[in-house]
């Protein structure tokens, strides 16, 4: 299998050089299809940086095309990676698209089941008389692996709702998959059906099983389902009274679970990277064109009569200030985009980072400054059981929730995955410390709705107050000090940094 991957790689490589010359091509087909060919491949390779990059640049050329077949190919793309991006919202806009392009029964397919796919991730998914119509629409145009993908999309959403699946079905549908031979297909069959032994109360079934799918997931680097399959086998494990069996799995799955995040917050960051350089592109352009039309107006001034020079004047004011106004408004855009954390709308660390180092910087001498550190609880099991749509509703509500508990001048970011910070000007240890558990509480009084199951969700709070002359790293590592004590006092608990026990600065 390693040999397989590896020869596979070096042909998408070799793909990779032949293609890059066409995405110069001055025929926007061939542009395209060598970006839409090169995206793929790209995110295959894991260069997330390079395949949204490709994919925009499809997206440009859409209104220079009538081809309803490319089209759909672009859109089919575009679903692809935006619901690995997780942004399903967006990526519904594109099934809608894709829908209105598709002609023939094999495009209908692919387009009734990725609309599923995607109304699954958002929640919205609720008639089942549209998976049947699917499934018919798939048969008929002979699309086995797309037959196959809607059933597992099926299955996935019925675990994570609780429901059982049959063995016989999940049996007959990973022997589909093994004869239509795609890999990550099938992978995702095998994991399903570890967990189908696992509600029938077989372990050591499951426990094969899931050795098979972590060796799998190793050789496609498919870092999420072999993290959830490491996680099984801990509990699996731990059931059997396997302690260090369990406990080497569940360390392993630790280190899974971060390269899991770090892939996720790559292709999160390579998404929206791609979406500013598209903007500053348009930007570039715009600005461009309103150059031209302005260097037009003024030949033909030149050439009028002196009325005429009037009302030119006055229509070359009104197109300057027209571009203004565009210009103005795209920097406030992408002014937004750099500074705010997409998801929350939160600040983003860098810019939280910038303001509070100023403000550590200029602050009178007599004031009192805090910084409180939060982590949500067990994110990342939470993320597992329910899904990142839910994963990220929970982080738009705790947001929500501390910002209500907070004063006009205080400075709530997001820090990164499930991690906040909040700022406190004039605000000494005390009062920190009395902030910081009206949020804990908030929080942990707040009932999510999940897959529509009720959740209870808690953090876990560090508060840090800064010395005269303290930096912003000092004060943020005092802070993140007391979170860790918070953590281990058995979470959803508030911790003030004591400097007796805390690191020297």
């Amino acid at each position: 299998m390693k040999a397989y991957l590896k020869a596979i790689k070096g042909q998408l490589n070799e793909a990779v050089d032949l293609m890059l010359p066409l995405t110069s091509s001055p025929f926007p087909v061939e542009r395209i299809r060598a970006n839409l060919l090169l995206a793929n491949i790209q995110e295959t390779l894991k260069d997330y940086d390079a395949a949204y990059s490709y994919l925009f640049s499809s997206l440009q050329l859409v209104n220079r095309i009538t081809d309803k077949e490319l089209l759909s190919n672009i859109y089919t793309v575009a679903i692809q990676l935006h619901v690995s991006a997780g942004a399903y919202q967006r990526a519904a806009q594109f099934v809608d698209n894709l829908q209105r392009y598709a002609v023939d029964d094999r495009q209908k397919c692919i387009a009734q089941v990725l609309n599923i796919h995607v109304q699954l991730k958002l929640g919205n998914y609720k008639d089942q008389v549209l998976a049947e119509q699917a499934r018919a629409v798939c048969q008929k145009a002979n699309e086995r692996l797309m037959t196959a993908s809607l059933a597992l999309y099926l299955a996935e959403s019925r675990l994570l709702t609780g429901e059982s699946l049959l063995l016989v079905e999940m049996t007959a549908l990973l022997r589909e998959l093994e004869q239509i031979g795609f890999p990550p297909a099938i992978l995702q069959a095998r994991f399903f059906l570890a967990q189908v032994y696992i509600q029938q109360n077989r372990p050591l079934d499951a426990e094969q099983i899931l050795l098979m799918v972590q060796q799998q997931a190793h050789q496609l680097k498919d870092l999420e389902v072999g993290n959830k399959a490491l996680l099984l086998l801990a509990k699996i494990y731990h059931d059997e009274g396997k302690v260090a069996q369990s406990l080497m799995a569940y360390q392993e799955y630790s280190q899974v679970q971060q390269a899991y995040f770090d892939d996720y917050k790559a292709r999160n960051i390579a998404y929206h990277q791609a979406q500013i350089n598209l903007l500053e592109s348009e930007n570039a352009l715009a600005l461009l064109k309103n150059q031209n039309d302005l260097l037009r107006l003024e030949r033909d001034v030149q050439t009028n009569d002196k009325l005429v020079m009037i009302f030119a004047g006055m229509a070359l004011v009104t197109l300057l200030l027209l571009a203004l106004y565009v210009v103005n408004g795209k920097r406030r855009d992408l002014h937004r985009l750099a500074t705010t954390d997409y998801l929350t709308h939160l600040l983003n660390r860098r810019h939280f980072t910038e303001l509070v180092s100023s403000q550590l910087q200029s602050r009178r001498l007599a004031e009192q400054q805090s910084l409180i550190m939060l982590d949500i609880d067990h994110f990342k099991l939470l993320n597992d059981q329910y899904g990142h749509a839910s994963g990220d509703y929970v982080l738009r509500q705790v947001a929500k929730l501390c910002q209500s508990a907070l004063r006009k001048q205080d400075v709530l970011a997001r820090m990164g995955g499930e991690e906040f910070a909040i700022f406190l000007p004039g605000c000494d240890a005390e009062h920190a410390l009395k902030l910081a558990e009206n949020c804990r509480c908030r929080i942990a009084e707040r009932q999510f709705k999940l897959k529509g199951k009720a959740v209870q969700v808690t953090a876990s709070f560090g508060v840090a107050t800064a010395l005269p002359g303290q930096s912003f790293d000092q004060l943020l590592q005092q802070a993140d000090e007391a979170l860790y004590m918070a953590k281990a006092a058995g979470r959803n608990y508030c911790q003030a940094f004591e400097m007796e026990s805390g690191y020297e600065i």
